[in-house]
């Protein structure tokens, strides 16, 4: 007998968070037993989700009939199913009936996400009502399926409800090794690496760089702040402008063109919850990283700064590229965390011993 991997991300892509995490898994799962792997993609049919208001929009806009003919043509081929990302859950009910077991692999707990939306200032009255009405479909159908499933799998601790009475698991993602590399750069140098396109992201990251530019400014040394990654023009021309000491570059190919060009790494991020993917890749940087409070979250040991506010984040990334010594004690202490929960061996063994028949 074998098992199926049921997923709408794109496995083996590296150009998101959900694709990489999700191929981690597909691929160690393959290592270990027999896996067929059937990818689909999420469709755009508004008028269906009007149709099953009733039900989580992520089901609707996730569900696939060829899907269910193919589980049930086949049944007597797959003894289990592994379901990727909540918004394949649906899966969970038909597997149930053919009496199959189910393990979820979560990313986050989506009904938290929009529980947090619907009370975020930043969003619309019409947006949070709708995140309300979301948050309440989904934790409804948590309470069935985290129920009839075999184990639930959840990328961070803070993703696993306390109620859930099936084998849990905390897998938070692997690395690949750091990069090598010979060089540094030329002055002290914060990195901060990320996607910016949403505004609330936009707005964390200048509130940090208004921070920063106000301990600069009280006492200005030869330093610099990179922001690396995606975002619109407009807004790269804005930070560009308004602060003297922001390097922009806008895209990259792969994050070894980021190797050397930095001596620390900086999560201004707090949106969201799971695990941020940010910190693995300061840590293939081979860069000590501090955080702004929850922008490091899913890492399991208490090893990177954390700072309730952006004025206490900025002045201790100040203080540390001042600091050489403290900045390689930093390192020491983060790289033996990473190198200890975040290898690919490590992830094997924590998925072997979940998916145990």
């Amino acid at each position: 007998m074998k098992s199926i991997f049921i997923t709408t991300s794109k496995i083996g892509a590296e150009n998101q968070g959900d694709y990489i995490y999700s191929s981690q898994i597909f691929n160690v799962l393959n290592k270990s037993e027999l896996v067929d792997l059937f990818s689909f993609e999420q469709k755009n049919n508004y008028l269906a989700v009007l149709l099953f208001f009733f039900l989580p929009m992520m089901w609707v806009r996730n569900f696939s009939l060829t899907l269910c003919m193919k589980l049930l043509k086949e049944r007597d081929d797959y003894d289990v199913i592994y379901l990727d990302h909540y918004r394949c859950a649906w899966v969970s009910i038909l597997a149930k009936l053919l009496n199959k077991k189910i393990f979820v692999f979560n990313h986050n707990l989506e009904s938290s996400v929009y529980r947090s939306l619907s009370k975020s200032s930043e969003a619309s009255i019409f947006k949070r009502v709708f995140c309300f009405f979301e948050y309440t479909k989904v934790y409804l159908t948590e309470l069935v399926v985290f129920r009839i499933i075999s184990g639930l799998s959840s990328i961070s601790g803070d993703d696993i409800p306390e109620w859930a009475r099936v084998k849990l698991l905390v897998l938070p993602p692997y690395s690949s090794e750091p990069f090598k590399f010979v060089g540094s750069p030329n002055k002290p140098t914060a990195i901060i690496v990320g996607s910016f396109h949403w505004r609330l992201k936009q707005h964390n990251l200048q509130v940090f760089l208004d921070a920063f530019y106000e301990v600069y400014k009280q006492n200005p040394k030869d330093c610099s702040v990179i922001v690396a990654g995606s975002a619109p023009s407009s807004f790269y021309n804005s930070i560009r402008n308004e602060y003297p000491f922001v390097t922009v570059i806008d895209g990259f190919n792969d994050l070894s063109e980021l190797a050397g060009i930095a001596t620390i790494g900086v999560c201004p991020d707090h949106a969201g919850g799971g695990f941020k993917l940010k910190t693995l890749d300061y840590f293939k940087l081979n860069l000590p990283m501090i955080a702004i409070e929850n922008g490091a979250s899913g890492v399991l040991e208490p090893v990177v700064p954390s700072f309730n506010t952006f004025q206490c984040l900025a002045k201790e990334v100040y203080s540390l590229l001042g600091d050489e010594k403290q900045r390689h004690s930093l390192f020491q202490k983060q790289n033996s965390y990473f190198l200890r929960h975040h290898s690919e061996d490590a992830f094997l063994g924590k998925i072997r011993v979940f998916s145990e028949r």
